[in-house]
Parts: C-alpha cells; sequence; structure tokens
C-alpha cells in the first residue's frame, strides 16, 4: 500500500480501492488520514493485515475487506477504533481469528465472516463486542460450537450460522423434536 501518496490527503474521508494488486496492508497504512470514515478494499488480493495496519482513525465507521485473501486475523491490527460500528471479511480465505483480535472495537455493531474457512471459535475471539448486534458466520467450516463463545456478545440480535458443519445432535439428542 503506497502510504506516501496518501499522506498530503489529510482530510480524505473515504478510500475506495477495488481489483488493485495489493498483497499486504502494513503497520499504519492509512497514517495521518485522521478523517477517515469508510475503506473499502474489496477484491485486492490481499493476504495479509499487518500490526496497526488499521490504528488510530477516531472518526472511522466501516472497514469493507471483502474478496480478498486474508487467511489470518491477528492481535492488535484494529487499535484506537473508536468508532468502529462495520466490519466486512465476506469471502476471504480466513481460518485463524486470534484471541482479542476485536477487543478494542467496543462500538462493533456488525461483524461479517461469511464465506470464509473457520472452523474453530473460542471465546476469546468475541472479547469486548458487547454493543455486536450482527454476526455472520454462514458458509465457514465450523463443526462446534463451545457453550460459552457467545457469553460477551450481550446485544446480538442476529446470529447467521448456515452452510456450516456443526453437529446439531450436540443441541437437539436423537428422539427429540425441536420447532422453531
Amino acid at each position: 500500500m503506497p502510504t506516501d501518496i496518501l499522506q498530503p490527503l489529510k482530510h480524505l474521508r473515504t478510500i475506495n480501492i477495488e481489483y488493485g494488486h495489493i498483497d499486504q496492508l502494513n503497520g499504519f497504512a492509512f497514517g495521518n488520514l485522521s478523517q477517515l470514515m469508510n475503506i473499502s478494499m474489496a477484491n485486492n488480493h490481499v493476504k495479509i493485515i499487518g500490526l496497526n495496519a488499521f490504528a488510530n482513525h477516531p472518526h472511522l465507521h466501516e472497514i469493507n475487506l471483502e474478496k480478498n485473501e486474508i487467511r489470518e486475523l491477528k492481535l492488535k491490527a484494529f487499535v484506537n477504533l473508536p468508532n468502529l460500528n462495520r466490519l466486512n471479511f465476506d469471502r476471504n480465505r480466513i481460518d485463524v481469528i486470534e484471541d482479542d483480535t476485536f477487543e478494542a472495537l467496543i462500538k462493533l455493531s456488525e461483524l461479517l465472516l461469511r464465506n470464509n474457512s473457520i472452523s474453530k471459535l473460542t471465546r476469546g475471539i468475541f472479547k469486548g463486542l458487547g454493543n455486536l448486534k450482527v454476526l455472520n458466520l454462514s458458509f465457514n467450516k465450523l463443526n462446534f460450537l463451545g457453550d460459552t463463545v457467545f457469553a460477551e456478545l450481550w446485544s446480538l440480535q442476529e446470529l447467521e450460522l448456515e452452510h456450516n458443519q456443526i453437529d446439531v445432535s450436540r443441541f437437539f439428542p436423537l428422539g427429540t423434536t425441536k420447532v422453531f
């Protein structure tokens, strides 16, 4: 990401880069752009999100990284984003999300992780997301959900889990009928 090109644009509010060839977002990739409200980088072949790649943007509301090649979401990639409320990772290759990755995103209300390769969720992944209202984990490889994995999602209104490999017999033993 050529950060030196963006630095003079201090009043920039929206960045939309699509169909590029950006392999990696390094630390402070959007540094000195303190007025940013929206970042959309769909279809860019992004594979790696570095530490502090999205850091120190007090006005940022939305990050869209759908349709890339991201495999891992690491701790401290999203730091000091006090107003971020939507994060879209649909259609990537994510199979690892480190615990506490989203901990600082206290206003996040929508987290989209549809069409990835996530097979395991730990309770620490959703730490700090007490204001999350929408969580979409459809079309992943989830095969097990722990009893407390969603325990910190107090405000959750919509949870989408269709087309995963979750063993529902664990929740509804043989011989029982559950109607929704």
